[in-house]
């Protein structure tokens, strides 16, 4: 998932925890990870 082009990043403050790609301009896919497992 660490391909260049999605810019995965660790969001901030209350969203700190979940993670963040970007899909197309300004839509993004926001997930976490719990006991090693992607969720939506």
């Amino acid at each position: 998932m660490d391909i260049t082009g999605y810019k995965l990043h660790p969001l901030k403050g209350k969203m700190k925890g979940i993670w963040s790609v970007i899909v197309n301009g300004n839509w993004r896919i926001t997930f976490q990870f719990e006991n090693g497992i992607k969720t939506f």
